[in-house]
């Protein structure tokens, strides 16, 4: 229980969440899922909206995930 506590405390202090954010984005996962897109024709000047979406369960994020942030920032 001792040990559970230190980790929580660890993961809060230690772990900035913008460092966080950025490890997620390195692994492509966090993002929004569903990306607007415009593509722009320069002969015609006129443009399309697209949108991509994720696959399903992309962007679920693993306990192989939680371990880089953690190694990274030398927390358990």
């Amino acid at each position: 229980m001792v040990e559970e506590r230190a980790n929580a405390l660890a993961a809060a202090f230690l772990m900035p969440r913008s460092g966080v954010r950025i490890a997620l984005r390195r692994l492509d996962r966090g993002p929004p899922n569903r990306r607007d897109h415009a593509v722009f024709f320069a002969a015609s000047g006129g443009h399309i909206e697209a949108a991509r979406r994720a696959p399903p369960h992309s962007q679920r994020i693993t306990h192989k995930d939680n371990a880089m942030p953690a190694h990274h920032f030398g927390v358990s």
